[in-house]
């Protein structure tokens, strides 16, 4: 008998193993035409969520599915094989990769797809990989990218406020969530800022919600818990430490610096250790057109809500010695950039690990699970995390929107239902509880419409997973265009997203 179970395990394991896609498999599949590839462009903060999706729901776990890196850490692009286990879009067994693009975050996901223009995209085949290995991740690291024009985008925020101009002194139209305008991207093609036409003429929808924090050095961290009565070095909840909104807002604007400069604040406010005065501020920050930087900009900055600094908007600082719009050089605070949220985990928890350093992640990353030497802080004393930010009780939530083309290079009939059942389904509270990883759950929630038992409220929610990952708020349209299209009825109206809008209570 146990020679029969043990054949039978082997034959089981043999059975699901042989739905894994291998180079070999993704080549033979692509020879034959019928290989489902599809490239999604955009927000480096939702991937954790796709690749949760895919492994989870479409692929039917470990033994079906692959993952093939950039490199050993992927933090630029990613991509996912398998035999797929159910009907989405796609017949069940059909042959399916999924590559994902990181670098250079959401912008990618929306003026390229909008703009209908190439960027550059992982290669995934034998000759562009090194050697396959089921048993590992990544099964394969593909270093070789080619311009590709993507199928789909996903970003942060909805794709107007990337498109949205702001007046910065006596600057007007500065499209600070856009990059450079004068500088090509990574295909060779101009920058070129989405008319409301190309806008139009995407098919956007929002797709859940993310939380975001703000994360510190350990120096710093430590720091603020000697300041605050808290036990130094210690990563337990009780012990997190606060920053006030007011004053991060004054970091990532300029406003806080080393120095001391008598007109700017430093960080002896905040630590009440005069010779915290000299210390460099380190700001730690995505590059423009990152949907993580546009949510930082609109929470912390309100540059969205408004859009000039005339009224009370503040500007991000920009790279390097030289941050002030000007050229000057800017003392006692440094600016360090990336592409990807990678890049600031590792200024953050490598390359300032020593300085007072601090910058913001989404919460789907999470160094208490990956091993990462930063940690996050509380905003105003309310900490990051899905029970206070579900309620509103933690502000900083946005809702992230998939979008594709309706008319040229739209996806075909297939494809769209396969992005659609991405879009409706990978972000709803049952699906993110089957989710394995603990930090694809920790940043994600449900927003209010996708909630299992749509008639609860959020003090009655019957349903154990919309207690836990279904969204009470939600940012709506009250007059501003840069919304999500798509309206959900809360209460008795009709309401667009916005991340320009303050959150409301709306479950």
């Amino acid at each position: 008998m146990k020679i029969r179970l043990i054949a039978t395990a082997a034959l089981m394991a043999a059975a699901g193993s042989s739905h894994a896609l291998s180079l070999a498999a993704i080549d033979s599949a692509r020879s034959a035409g019928t290989l489902k590839e599809v490239v999604i462009f955009g927000a480096s903060a939702q991937t954790p969520m796709l690749a949760a999706y895919l492994k989870n729901v479409v692929c039917a776990g470990a033994a079906d599915y692959d993952e093939f890196w950039n490199d050993a850490s992927g933090k630029n692009f990613r991509a996912y094989s398998c035999t797929m286990s159910i009907a989405s879009g796609y017949p069940k067994g059909s042959k399916l990769l999924v590559i994902k693009r990181d670098k250079d975050g959401s912008i990618y996901g929306v003026n390229q797809v909008a703009n209908n223009t190439a960027g550059q995209s992982m290669v995934v085949s034998s000759a562009a990989c090194s050697a396959y290995n089921h048993a590992v991740t990544p099964a394969a690291t593909c270093g070789t990218t080619a311009p590709q024009t993507p199928i789909a985008g996903i970003s942060d925020v909805e794709p107007a406020l990337f498109s949205k101009a702001f007046k910065i002194g006596n600057a007007a139209n500065q499209y600070l969530n856009q990059p450079d305008p004068a500088s090509t991207d990574d295909a060779g093609n101009a920058w070129a800022v989405p008319t409301t036409a190309a806008l139009n003429g995407l098919d956007i929808a929002s797709a859940g919600q993310t939380i975001f924090g703000v994360a510190v050095s350990k120096t710093l961290r430590n720091a603020l818990q000697s300041a605050q009565g808290l036990t130094v070095n210690s990563d337990a909840d009780a012990d997190m430490p606060s920053l006030s909104r007011a004053f991060i807002a004054g970091a990532l604007s300029g406003f806080v610096r080393g120095g001391p400069v008598a007109t700017y604040a430093n960080w002896s406010a905040v630590t009440g250790v005069a010779a915290d005065a000299a210390k460099n501020v380190v700001v730690c920050r995505r590059t423009r057109g990152s949907g993580t930087q546009a949510v930082s900009n609109a929470f912390f900055l309100e540059m969205g809500p408004m859009a000039d600094t005339a009224v009370g908007m503040l500007s991000p600082v920009a790279s390097g010695a030289a941050a002030n719009t000007d050229g000057t050089p800017v003392p006692g605070l440094v600016v360090n950039e990336g592409s990807g949220t990678g890049d600031v985990e590792t200024c953050l928890g490598t390359t300032h690990t020593n300085d007072f350093a601090l910058g913001v992640v989404s919460r789907e990353k999470d160094p208490l699970v990956n091993g990462k030497s930063y940690r996050f802080v509380k905003i105003d004393g309310s900490a990051p995390k899905q029970a206070l930010a579900r309620t509103g009780a933690y502000p900083f939530v946005y809702t992230s929107s998939m979008q594709w083309r309706k008319t040229t290079n739209a996806p075909d009939a297939q494809t769209k239902s396969f992005l659609i059942g991405i879009r409706a389904n990978a972000v709803t509270s049952n699906k993110i509880s089957l989710y394995a990883s603990s930090e694809a759950k920790g940043g994600l929630l449900a927003s209010p419409h996708k909630w299992q038992v749509a008639t609860d409220t959020c003090g009655t929610a019957t349903d154990a997973d919309d207690a836990i990952y279904g969204s009470c708020v939600e940012r709506i349209d009250v007059g501003n265009t840069t919304h999500n299209p798509g309206s959900h009825v809360y209460g008795v109206a009709n309401f667009k997203t916005t991340s320009s809008a303050p959150l409301h209570i709306v479950k």
